[in-house]
């Protein structure tokens, strides 16, 4: 039965080959199903209706490409320069000296990691706590005050995020020490140290952003088709079996695109930290955006924080090009 479902699956999210063609004929080899696929396959031409698609979206997407590269010229200029708000002088070229001194620095050693830590702990988090509370609610419809309760936390502000979320960790005031004194657990300082406060940051990250996930994967889960999951019942198979063989593959480009949207809200993690926790304690939950704002807007040297923003850039453009690459090579119709 196993078998049975991994064959099915297989076939299901074969994209655009032809589910036909997969199957073995007598001889053990995959035969094509008429002589046009020989041939490969046919270019339709563009329809009025894409063209008009094209026509409305190519002045935005003009306006966006020019902005982006903008900025982006803009900030790799500035950190080949020395410009330091605090020593006015005139421009000069730096070169990669800002570089070569984030190689040496410390702090910025610390923040990479800790920039590496919220794109995949958290990220990983949000992904599967929104795949599972989407598989709970897939056949079920939830009354509308709970679908608006849920989605509070996504359209709260980062920055009121962030104070709510001081005020539950804070000793003797906030929810969570209340919470631990119902099981006569002594209060903790969590923000006093540097592995709680980076615990109470996750959460923080994970309670506003597990909607978006679990919001995005419903809507995929309910517009997957039925007929594989009466097959499947057909063959007898279970709860696990089904989710494992028919939906996991199914969902493949939506998680895979869910979890690129969870690193890109990354960026917006920004505010809640510096209201949460400021950074501290020390360095403890200051990732690199925030240490390139401690850099820019308090000692006021904008060409090493434009370095370090643009190493972000390139930290974060890794895992984007690997999640494109595969949403590339295995796009599912759903």
């Amino acid at each position: 039965m196993a078998e049975s479902l991994k064959r099915r699956s297989r076939l299901l999210v074969a994209g655009k080959q032809d589910a036909v063609s997969l199957l073995p004929e007598s001889d053990g080899q995959p035969q094509p199903t008429s002589k046009r696929r020989l041939s490969g396959p046919r270019r339709r031409p563009l329809s009025a209706e894409k063209l008009l698609y094209g026509v409305f979206l190519t002045p935005y997407s003009l306006v966006m490409l020019a902005f982006t590269l903008l900025a982006l010229g803009f900030g790799v200029v500035m950190s080949l320069l020395n410009v330091d708000l605090l020593a006015p002088a005139p421009l000069s070229f730096a070169g990669l000296s800002q570089y070569l001194q984030a190689l040496k620095d410390a702090t910025f050693w610390s923040s990479l990691k800790l920039t590496l830590y919220f794109i995949t702990v958290p990220v990983i988090l949000e992904v599967t706590l929104g795949l599972l509370l989407a598989l709970l609610f897939q056949r079920s419809r939830l009354p509308a005050l709970l679908q608006a309760l849920l989605l509070v936390p996504m359209f709260a502000s980062p920055i009121v995020t962030g104070f709510l979320w001081l005020m539950f960790f804070t000793p003797h005031l906030g929810g969570i020490d209340s919470l631990l004194a119902v099981f006569h657990l002594p209060a903790v300082a969590w923000l006093d140290n540097g592995q709680t406060a980076l615990i109470a940051v996750t959460v923080a990250d994970v309670w506003e952003w597990t909607p978006f996930a679990f919001v995005f994967l419903l809507a995929a889960v309910r517009s997957l088709p039925a007929e594989p999951y009466e097959a499947a019942l057909i063959d007898g198979a279970n709860q696990w079996q089904t989710v494992r063989y028919i939906t996991l593959p199914l969902l493949r480009t939506p998680l895979l695109t869910v979890t690129l949207l969870e690193i890109v809200n990354y960026l917006a993690l920004l505010p809640l930290i510096y209201s949460m926790t400021g950074g501290g304690p020390g360095t403890a939950t200051e990732p690199l955006d925030l240490y390139a704002f401690v850099q820019g807007f308090e000692y006021f040297n904008l060409s090493y924080a434009a370095a370090l923003l643009v190493i972000l850039m390139g930290v974060m453009l890794i895992p984007a090009l690997v999640l494109i690459a595969g949403l590339r090579r295995g796009m599912v119709k759903i």
